[in-house]
């Protein structure tokens, strides 16, 4: 595997058992997060506590309830991984899935920035409006 690739699934192996520590040693100091939409997790984020702090806030709002991300197919070109995956959210037994193809670049050995291209943008703003709630 691809030290790059190694990186990205270390950061989401972390982020899957809240190992926020672990997180944190994956990420630049200045990360950038960027995703459509029109919902509250939308936008960009910048800098790496804030950018935990928004995964904190994504699983608040999932009811603590963890989530899974499946690689279906990942690719390395030089300092950038495009990550195609299958993001499923546990919603106290009703589940929600979405498909998404990230961009994530790589410098110094840390997660610089990631560009999140799901594939039903209707449906990820819908469940985070009627999260938000």
């Amino acid at each position: 595997m691809h030290p790059n690739e190694a990186l990205l699934r270390e950061s989401y192996a972390a982020l899957e058992r809240g190992d926020w520590e672990a997180v944190r040693a994956t990420l630049a100091e200045d990360f950038v997060l960027a995703v459509g939409g029109r919902n509250p997790l939308a936008g960009e984020t910048r800098g790496r506590d804030a950018n935990i702090a928004r995964q904190q806030r994504l699983i608040e709002m999932l009811g603590g309830q963890p989530y899974h991300t499946e690689h279906i197919d990942t690719a390395v070109s030089g300092d950038r991984v495009y990550d195609y995956a299958r993001v499923t959210y546990d919603l106290g037994g009703r589940p929600f899935s979405y498909t998404t193809v990230n961009v994530w670049r790589i410098e110094d050995g840390k997660l610089k920035e990631v560009r999140g291209h799901i594939f039903d943008l209707y449906a990820w703003d819908d469940l985070w409006v009627e999260l938000a709630r």
